[in-house]
């Protein structure tokens, strides 16, 4: 019953999904447009002429396992290396910036309640710098001790006065908005 294809699959099955598969394929219409780009399009479309230092600060990257046999010279007019006649690596300007906003997504930090649309690379950052409640709370502790006349551990540090509970303490300016907020969520 299995067939000649040996996968258990009856022949019947086979051939609509077959039939079916051809059918999606030629008949899907598929929307599309030409269109020119404009000359301030252009003129932003590409790096431009590099000296070779300033191209690859230690060496070219290797190109042989990507284009075998081809041999990679700089483009006189676009920038980057050219392969072929038809096709230049690496010329093309940054374009980080076109797909960032639309990774953004709405995320909450665990340790500072800190609610907001990061990328995931912001999002990175900002759990590198934010520390848990139980550490914060003990950085706390220990800057109540450190008084306006010592030294600052950090050269971002400075002394602060807080109203609430009238101490000097010697933090950074983050640490300072931290600090207000707890003050702001304990009075609730």
């Amino acid at each position: 019953m299995g067939g000649p294809e040996g996968q258990g699959v009856p022949r019947k099955v086979m051939e609509k999904l077959s039939e079916s598969l051809v059918r999606c394929l030629l008949y899907t219409e598929v929307s599309y447009s030409l269109r020119r780009l404009a000359a301030f399009q252009i003129q932003n479309l590409y790096i431009g002429p590099q000296p070779e230092s300033e191209l690859y600060q230690t060496k070219p990257p290797d190109l042989n396992p990507l284009f075998p046999g081809a041999e990679a010279k700089p483009d006189p007019i676009k920038g980057g290396l050219r392969v072929s006649s038809f096709f230049t690596y690496n010329c093309l300007a940054d374009s980080r910036d076109l797909y960032s906003e639309c990774l953004r997504t709405f995320w909450s930090c665990p340790n500072c309640d800190l609610y907001m649309p990061l990328t995931p690379l912001e999002r990175m950052q900002h759990e590198a710098s934010c520390r848990p409640a139980e550490e914060q709370q003990q950085q706390e502790e220990e800057s109540k001790g450190v008084k306006a006349g010592s030294s600052s551990s950090s050269s971002l540090s400075r002394v602060y006065h807080c109203d609430v509970c009238n101490e000097d303490l010697t933090l950074t300016s983050t640490e300072i908005l931290k600090h207000k907020r707890q003050h702001m969520y304990s009075a609730k």
